[in-house]
């Protein structure tokens, strides 16, 4: 059933027309977050709000495609441990967008993998998926809100993650007019 509901999405997305939050004329993206998380809820703990930033580069791959690359770092609570740990992920995200060029806003699902290392050692691969939305300041500026469950191959590490953060198309500076002077 769940493959079935998948193949429905993937044929939608594939059947619309162009949209995401990049596209071929700006295909880079970059961005960054302030990220808040919680180890404790989903750990039988509990609730231990965690700081952390984030800086990615995203690319569009199709009409409703785009792959990322986000780094993370962030001072957590980690259950069991009584003292803040550092932690860090690098992941790959796909993210699944539906909207057209010139919407305000954009939401979007995402998935993918990341290694996580907890003081810079003791790393697991973790899962994360969830939602988020770009909101449009200027033609080449968002702001972002993403929600994110962390799934930890570790005990212990799942986490729930809340970002705000700001993105930014990267494209060619605009020709200045040319000025004639007699």
């Amino acid at each position: 059933m769940r493959k079935l509901f998948l193949l429905i999405l993937l044929t939608a997305c594939l059947q619309s027309q162009h949209i995401s939050a990049q596209n071929p004329e700006f295909p880079n993206a970059i961005h960054a977050k302030l990220n808040f998380f919680d180890y404790g809820l989903l750990n039988d703990d509990d609730f231990r709000l965690s700081q952390g930033f984030e800086v990615g580069i995203f690319r569009n791959l199709a009409p409703f495609l785009n792959v990322g690359v986000p780094l993370k770092l962030g001072l957590a609570k980690l259950p069991g441990i009584s003292e803040n740990t550092v932690t860090t992920s690098l992941d790959i995200l796909f993210h699944i967008g539906n909207m057209r060029n010139d919407a305000k806003l954009s939401p979007y699902a995402f998935g993918g993998a990341g290694y996580y290392l907890e003081d810079f050692k003791n790393g697991h691969l973790q899962i994360p998926f969830g939602a988020g939305v770009n909101v449009r300041i200027s033609k080449f500026a968002f702001i972002n809100v993403q929600g994110e469950y962390r799934k930890a191959t570790q005990d212990m590490r799942d986490n729930l993650q809340l970002g705000v953060g700001f993105v930014y198309l990267l494209h060619k500076g605009e020709p200045k007019p040319l000025t004639v002077t007699d």
